[in-house]
Order: C-alpha cells, then structure tokens, then sequence
C-alpha cells in the first residue's frame, strides 16, 4: 500500500515523536510512507496509536479532496472525515472506549461529537450491545456530558432492537427529560422510533403531535413506525387515520409499511388481508416500489391450495396484458368532478381568500380571455421548462421541436411561457408563433397553474408538455378533488420526452388506462415503480 503524505512535516503535535517514529521504523518502510498532509498524517498516527497490535493504514477521504476543498471543511467536517477510518473496530467485539475519547479530544471543541458519532455508527448497524457499552461507559466516565442526540439515538437502537430491551427506552428516557422537553425534528423521529417498541407505544402520538408544529412540510417516514405498530396491535382505525392524513398532504407512507402489510397478511396477524393493502394503494393512488412488489408475488406464490402464475411484465398504452391478454380500464372522469376540479385550480392555485399568488388581476382577466376565445387546446406546453431543459441545443430549438411534434400530428398546442422567453432566437419563435398560440405571464408570475388551468379549461383529454412532477401542488386543493388531479396528471401528463443528437425529439406520450391495482376473478395486475417509469405484476390463478 502506498500512502503519499505532503511534505510539510513542520507542525506542533504532541505526538510528533510517535510520527517520525513510525515513519522513519520499518512500518514505514513496509508501507512506502512518504509526508503528504498534516491532517493524513495524524490520522494515521492516530490509528497507530489506537491500534498498536492490529494496525490498518486507510487513505483519508480528506487528504483526496482539492486543496479548494480542505480550505472549506470546518474542524467537525474534518473531524468526522477522520473518525470514518476507525468504523471497522466499532465493528469489533471488543471497543476501547477510552482509546477513542482519548484521541479525540485532540480535537478540543469538536471531542464532544465523538460519542454521537459512535452511537449513530451502532443505530445504523443494529447493534444494541456496543450501543449498551457506550452508554455503560458514558455513564461511568462522563454521565452529566451526554449529548441529547446520543440519548435519542440510543432510545431508537434499544426500541427497534427487541421487546427486552423496553426498560432502557424508559430509563434513558428520563435522562432525556432532564436535558429538555421540547423536541427538533430529528428527536423526534429517533424518540417514535424507540417508542413504537415498547409497550408504551402511543406515547409516541404525543411526539407525532410535537412534530405538527415543527414545520409546515410533513416528514412521511417519521409516522411509518406509528402506523406499523397500530396494525400489529390491532388498531387499524389509526392506522387508516394517519395514512388519510398523509395522502390529504400528498406524502405516502414508507414502503416498510407496505412490506410489513403484505408479512401481516402472510402470517395472518389480525384482520389484515391482502385485498386491504391493493385496495390502499388504489384508493390513494401509491405505488409500491421494486422489493415491495417481490414481496407481494411471494405472497400469491406461497398461497397454501391456490396456484398462482406470477409473471413481470410491461404494459403498453393500449392497455393489453401480453401475458394474460387481460385489457385494463379505461381512465375516464366524471365531467361534474372536473369542472368542480377546474373550479378549485383558479380558487386554490391562482386566487386564494382574494389573494392572488404571484400574478395580478389584470394577468388572470386576459388570460381568461384568451382561453374563451382561443382555446380549447389539444396540448399544453410549459414553454420555459421545455426550452431549459440540459440539452446543447438553443431553448428556442427545443421549444420549437416540441411544439412540431405535435402540429405534425394535428394537434392544436398552447405554449405558456414568461416575458424574456421573446429574446430567444428569433426565427425559432416565429416559426412557433406560425404553429401554435402563446401566452406570456408576467416574469415574477408562477406560470405552474396558469399551465394546469389552460389544460383541465380545455378538457380531460388535453396533454400537458413539462419536467415539473405538478403534484406537489395537490395539496393545495381540496382534499375531495386531490385523488381526481393526481389520477389525471398521472394520465395526461407526458411521462418522459429527450432531444436526440441528431436534433429530433422523442416522446413518451401518457397511457390512456388506469395504472392501478385491477382485479378479476382469477387474475390481479398490480403496477410498481421501475425505474422512471412503471412495470406489471401479472398475477394469474
């Protein structure tokens, strides 16, 4: 191994002697040692000096960085660089704790990180016995500076780590109390977790609750353990109840919630079937991901007197299984629920308790105007996104390949776009202008809704033409109309489109059937999530 130092070997260090020692011992020279950097020095003579029998010499992630770079790291950053050379003794089964505080406290300020860092090692490994002898050493050596993040972390290790282990959640739960009793995010999420493990379980609602304050933007995944534990316990209404709220704020749970459904039905724990979990994912219109799909067909594949084909697959736009030859459903929409939901766009998205959001009065009368006389519209483009897009070609050339695409087709195309767009290139937005109707908002207006409007004002079957996902503007509008604007998006929105080299665009255009779990007699298909797109399960009895 060949570790290159920087020459400067001229720094005051209190173990100097130890370095030059080993540099210029047959260590050194066994492992070609030449100076390169003061910090990838100490480091290795740190590991020396923590590991005088079994010595390992690892490059330093810090030392590879750009000297731009090293200048930007504060010590913490330097610090925890560092400290990841020493992960694989805190694998061991023997730690030397008071090795490890001794070096760090080299470090002066930043020494106090030392036993977070180690307890989030544990937390991230699963490893309740070292966590159980950092706290037992913490305790004996240092019990009044224990920090409020090692305390946490350790209630989540204990609490995920075996019902046994409930009285240490407890018990370091009062030492929590001592330090304070208000909460970040990121307690929080540690304090659910360890919770959620012990008898005491629905103490954790009273965290959940502290959460609701911390932030407007929901954190999904720290609910999950909640919603986990209600269904082990047989308590599925709020279970239900937590996973309606987050589908009324347009997050899904994690998919270990979906996986533990689909384990609950296996071993048939409570009322929980598997029917509950699909017509879940229907309903709020989730999708489970890769390795929650494997399960679901393990599921039907180990189903004791049914026998069960099991088959992945890809769909196409018209909607046939080619495996099974099963058509799915046609997307359709009531037209009353989506002129309710046009309604609801121009009152929650564009004006709101007379408030209008980044545009005026003037701007929302001409472009209403503008629909009513000009429209309905075929296809709706989101002209600024489309000509920003990372491709070589000028924005005004993409702009332009976009709205031909579709003129070649016969398709009347609205382009909404901002003020400045008009200095792109000049032929390319006339020949654009030629084919198609543009509209101009403001440069300081949010042109998203003005986009969503133009297409739901000009009917279910209009496309809309953008990167931006959209949906994050579901939970802006009525909760009785959110499934309704997601379905449709999901169905009209184009899903993936590139520029090729040759300067021609190709388009994925929306599949007009329901990508939802379908089920018949003897068959169900359930799409997950692959990649950028979707696949099939293909479930035959």
């Amino acid at each position: 191994m060949n570790i290159c130092f920087r020459r400067n070997l001229a720094f005051a260090h209190p173990l100097k002697r130890s370095i030059q020692n080993v540099i210029s011992g047959e260590l050194g020279k066994q492992y070609c040692i030449r100076p390169k950097s003061n910090s990838a020095l100490m480091t290795f003579c740190r590991i020396n000096h923590m590991f005088r029998s079994k010595l390992t010499i690892y490059k330093s992630s810090y030392c590879n960085q750009p000297k731009q770079r090293q200048q930007k790291l504060n010590p913490y950053e330097i610090f925890r660089e560092e400290l990841k050379l020493t992960e694989q003794f805190l694998d061991e089964k023997h730690i030397n704790f008071n090795e490890i505080e001794k070096i760090c406290k080299e470090y002066g300020t930043v020494a106090r990180f030392w036993q977070t860092y180690c307890m989030d090692h544990f937390y991230h490994t699963n490893n309740i016995n070292h966590g159980i002898k950092l706290m037992e050493y913490l305790e004996k050596h240092n019990s009044q500076k224990i920090s409020l993040k090692t305390l946490t972390l350790f209630i989540a290790l204990a609490g995920r780590s075996g019902h046994q282990y409930q009285n240490l959640v407890y018990k370091t739960f009062e030492k929590v109390l001592k330090i304070t009793d208000v909460f970040d995010m990121s307690s929080i999420k540690y304090l659910i977790q360890g919770f959620c493990g012990t008898d005491n379980w629905r103490k954790s609602l009273e965290f959940l609750e502290m959460e609701k304050f911390q932030s407007s933007t929901k954190n999904a995944g720290i609910r999950s353990p909640i919603i986990i534990k209600a269904l082990y316990e047989g308590d599925i209404s709020l279970a239900m109840k937590i996973l309606h709220e987050l589908a009324a704020e347009g997050n899904e749970p994690s998919q270990i919630v979906f996986v533990e459904m689909v384990e609950m039905a296996e071993k048939k724990i409570g009322t929980l079937n598997i029917k509950t979990l699909l017509d879940l994912l229907k309903e709020k219109r989730w999708y489970p991901d890769e390795n929650t799909a494997f399960k679901i067909k393990n599921y039907f594949l180990g189903l004791q007197g049914e026998e069960w084909q099991c088959l992945d697959t890809n769909i196409k736009n018209n909607g046939v299984c080619p495996c099974c030859g099963v058509h799915l459903p046609i997307a359709k929409f009531n037209s009353s629920d989506f002129e309710n939901l046009k309604k609801d766009i121009m009152e929650k998205l564009i004006v709101a308790s007379n408030v209008f959001h980044n545009t005026s009065p003037v701007e929302i009368k001409r472009f209403i105007e503008f629909l009513n006389t000009q429209g309905p519209f075929d296809v709706v483009i989101d002209g600024l996104n489309i000509g920003l897009c990372k491709t070589p070609l000028n924005p005004g050339v993409k702009l332009r390949l976009a709205v031909e695409y579709f003129t070649s087709k016969g398709k009347k195309v609205l382009v909404i776009g901002k003020q400045h767009m008009k200095t792109w290139k000049k032929e390319s937005m006339r020949r654009i202008q030629e084919e198609a109707m543009l509209f101009y908002v403001d440069n300081i207006s949010e042109d998203d809704p003005f986009i969503l409007y133009a297409a739901c004002h000009s009917g279910e079957n209009t496309m809309i033409v953008t990167r931006d996902f959209l949906h994050n503007h579901s939970t802006r509008i009525g909760v009785e109309y959110q499934q309704l604007f997601n379905k449709w998006l999901q169905c009209r929105k184009i899903p993936k489109f590139i520029y090729t080299k040759s300067g021609e665009i190709l388009i994925w255009e929306p599949s007009g059937h329901e990508i939802e779990p379908f089920h018949t007699t003897d068959s169900w298909h359930i799409p997950y999530k692959y990649e950028d797109g979707f696949k099939w399960l293909c479930l035959v009895k």
